[in-house]
């Protein structure tokens, strides 16, 4: 009932069955004892959930949080298709955008597929004023450090935007040591412009994060929600984001942030965010918008009558 990355594939396999077949009637006896009403499964990557719910006669809702293919290189071992039959046989399904959800399954049943945008709880009421200098704009990368994330195209389009913007400054903020950023960088001494890139390590401050950056750089392809997108929006940061999967749900071009496709399109958003105009009333409706679709009670709500229609 795992996701494994393909070269080990053939190899793992029956070892994998063999272990979740030694393991699983403990789980099945722990679950039995605790005698749940529904069985809810938290993460696309984990599938016991729902044979449990079957073999005991309990409702079982399935919450799809990921792609795990695109994000992480992990596959089913069954195969894509059979993953979703899977999900199917759940009463309930959540996807934390319609880009999840129409990765997952060719066809959407609106009774039981349910879109249901993840809540951020930032404890911000209200848009704090923000003096930015915009002649030296400080954009910043906020995650962990790993390839899916796009740091290495970022470099590239950052050093496009020197050009134009020469005391610009990128900040990362990630807390992954390791090859990867050896390999960041390595790519920002070649491109010669490490001087302009600072990595910042693990902040646990998300006020410390945002309060030090002007604009939002995301980079990832292949985002199911962008958690950091809202947490950039609810501190009155404009974004500019790649425009695909779940961060094209959540943001609306030119008005609440800025979506590209290419570095033309990058430079153009950069262009777009330096007028000071411009940035004030982004920022304003990313905020509001962020308020209005994204907070936890309404998360929760959501979530409460999903389940309780069981």
């Amino acid at each position: 009932f795992l996701y494994i990355r393909p070269i080990l594939k053939h190899i793992l396999v029956p070892f994998l069955i063999f272990l979740d077949i030694l393991i699983f009637p403990f789980i099945i006896f722990r679950t039995w004892q605790f005698n749940p009403d529904i069985i809810y499964s938290n993460t696309s990557a984990e599938n016991s959930g729902i044979f449990l719910a079957k073999i005991l006669g309990k409702k079982h809702v399935w919450h799809i949080r990921e792609f795990m293919k695109n994000d992480y290189k992990y596959y089913f071992i069954f195969g894509e298709k059979n993953k979703s039959r899977l999900i199917n046989k759940s009463n309930k399904s959540i996807y934390v955008s319609n880009s999840v959800l129409n990765a997952v399954h060719e066809k959407n049943d609106e009774h039981k597929h349910i879109v249901i945008y993840n809540g951020i709880d930032s404890g911000i009421s209200e848009l704090s004023k923000l003096k930015v200098d915009l002649s030296t704009p400080v954009f910043g990368m906020v995650g962990v450090l790993d390839s899916a994330k796009g740091h290495e195209l970022a470099f590239r389009y950052f050093k496009s935007l020197l050009d134009n913007l020469p005391n610009s400054k990128l900040f990362i903020y990630g807390d992954k040591e390791g090859g990867y950023k050896d390999k960041l960088v390595s790519i920002a001494n070649s491109l010669d412009i490490s001087d302009a890139i600072e990595f910042k390590g693990f902040v646990n401050s998300q006020k410390e994060i945002y309060s030090s950056i002007d604009v939002l750089l995301m980079f990832s392809r292949s985002e199911g929600f962008g958690r950091v997108t809202i947490e950039s929006s609810l501190y009155g940061i404009p974004v500019i984001g790649y425009d695909n999967a779940g961060t094209s749900e959540l943001i609306e071009d030119k008005q609440s942030g800025c979506l590209f496709y290419d570095k033309d399109e990058f430079i153009s958003s950069v262009s777009f965010l330096m007028n000071q105009k411009n940035y004030n009333t982004v920022r304003k409706n990313a905020f509001n918008r962020s308020v209005l679709k994204y907070n936890v009670d309404l998360y929760c709500t959501k979530v409460y009558k999903t389940v309780s229609s069981l």
